[in-house]
């Protein structure tokens, strides 16, 4: 198994739970989402393990790591569309986050923000999720950044879930400059 873990505060050594327990781990501090649609794509791992090899990048079972709740919504939408799962609670990392938090959860309190998240909670309905690079990117498959053209831009994104959870694509487009 290989988990990547976000090496960020409060957790000092987050990294070392895992490794004990006989994961191969991934320590990193930013790229939460890139991660977490990398590991959405481990399900799928053995289709594309030769090929991730040959690139250098490998697959990804699972992640642990504190984001936002951007983030989140993010990886939960990529979570459902395909196919996969996540499992989330409330970390804020400061007393503003958490009166936040506590605002936005009305009368629900304490319990319903000590609790722990699963995919139906996080995003109870089908999702669809489009990803377009800037630079080169992996999130379990290579995605190309925007390239400037002679005449114009030429785009990838790629393109996931929808009535079918499960599914995805890449896709391309040229755009003209005019």
């Amino acid at each position: 198994m290989r988990v990547a873990v976000q090496d960020r505060p409060p957790e000092p050594r987050p990294h070392r739970p895992v490794r004990a327990a006989g994961a191969a781990v991934e320590v990193f501090e930013h790229g939460d989402v890139e991660r977490s649609l990398r590991a959405l794509h481990g399900a799928a791992a053995s289709a594309r393990a030769a090929d991730e090899r040959e690139r250098g990048v490998p697959g990804l079972d699972a992640v642990i790591g504190i984001g936002g709740a951007p983030e989140g919504v993010i990886v939960a939408a990529g979570a459902r569309a395909l196919g996969g799962s996540m499992l989330a609670r409330f970390a804020p990392q400061s007393a503003g986050e958490r009166s936040r938090v506590l605002a936005h959860l009305g009368g629900a309190g304490r319990p319903a923000f000590d609790g722990v998240f699963d995919l139906d909670a996080l995003c109870s309905t089908p999702a669809e999720l489009l990803v377009a690079a800037v630079t080169d990117c992996e999130i379990g498959i290579r995605l190309p950044g925007a390239r400037a053209m002679a005449a114009g831009v030429r785009v990838h994104w790629w393109a996931a879930g929808g009535r079918h959870s499960g599914w995805a694509d890449l896709l391309e487009a040229h755009h003209s400059g005019t």
